[in-house]
């Protein structure tokens, strides 16, 4: 099915100002299903629209001022070919900036503008990743800026002037963004600490085992293969124990033979036997341990 197109005719009135013929006018006509956006002479403001509601938007600025000067929005049904009357207000610009005590700027700060009189683009913006926030469309009046920065609050009046591009820089005196990195600075402060930390321990016990296994070349053959086998699996488990029949397995000496040996690196002070039921626990003696 085909929309029916119809034409509408845009008429525009400036308050105390008559004279506004040939301006080039920025325009932006939106729908549910479109929108359309350039700029068109005031007088020739004539667009084919199809049935249905439209929110219309004029914005013009006077070559001789630094910011947009008139503005004016309304939302309206085109049903028939139609003249749609427009008000074009006096409005001005603002740009703000939010930094803190250190001067960081500070990014996604909500701030809310309100103004004394009740038309243009006024409420909530957030700055951006540099701290800033551009407010443009704004009615020429008094109006009040807050914001805040956890428990901090800031509020202040700024007049708004047609054409101009004020500019504010909000400081946080007594607030600094760097805390923020505070945990992460003692995260990694902590991670770096145990790494390190765990690097010494290893050396530690590499050096012990190193003194060990110094020790362990003035033994006889069967004695350094018991003694590093031992080394070896109670690294796994310092304060542990290796039982006998794991010894002969790990090994592959024959139990008689490692009854003897074991019974001979006690005598030395190597390594203590626990025996309990059929079972013997052998662990290194504390002086052996120190070594």
């Amino acid at each position: 099915m085909t929309e029916t197109v119809i034409s509408v005719q845009l008429n525009i009135t400036i308050l105390e100002q008559q004279d506004f013929e040939n301006k080039v006018i920025d325009y932006k006509i939106t729908s549910d299903k479109s929108e359309i956006k350039g700029n068109s002479l005031s007088n020739a403001l004539l667009f084919d629209l199809e049935q249905g509601f439209y929110d219309i938007t004029l914005t013009y600025d006077y070559p001789e001022t630094g910011g947009y000067d008139l503005w004016g929005t309304i939302r309206t049904e085109v049903k028939n070919n139609t003249i749609v009357k427009m008000v074009l207000l006096p409005i001005g610009s603002i740009d703000i900036k939010i930094i803190d005590k250190n001067n960081n700027a500070l990014k996604n700060v909500p701030i809310k503008i309100e103004c004394d009189k009740k038309y243009g683009l006024q409420g909530y913006y957030y700055t951006d990743e540099f701290g800033s926030v551009r407010a443009d469309f704004l009615p020429v009046s008094s109006c009040i800026i807050k914001t805040s920065v956890e428990e901090f609050i800031y509020e202040s009046n700024i007049n708004i002037t047609q054409g101009t591009k004020s500019e504010t820089i909000i400081k946080f005196k007594e607030y600094s963004s760097d805390k923020k990195n505070n945990g992460i600075i003692l995260l990694i402060g902590i991670v770096t600490f145990i790494i390190i930390a765990h690097i010494i321990v290893v050396k530690i016990k590499k050096k012990k085992n190193t003194t060990k296994k110094n020790i362990v070349q003035f033994l006889d053959s069967k004695e350094q293969k018991i003694i590093n086998f031992l080394i070896d699996e109670l690294q796994k488990n310092p304060d542990g124990y290796v039982n006998q029949n794991k010894i002969i397995y790990g090994t592959g000496i024959a139990k008689t033979s490692i009854i003897r040996i074991l019974e001979n690196l006690k005598r030395k002070d190597i390594i203590t036997i626990e025996k309990i039921g059929k079972m013997k626990k052998i662990k290194f003696t504390e002086n052996f341990n120190k070594k």
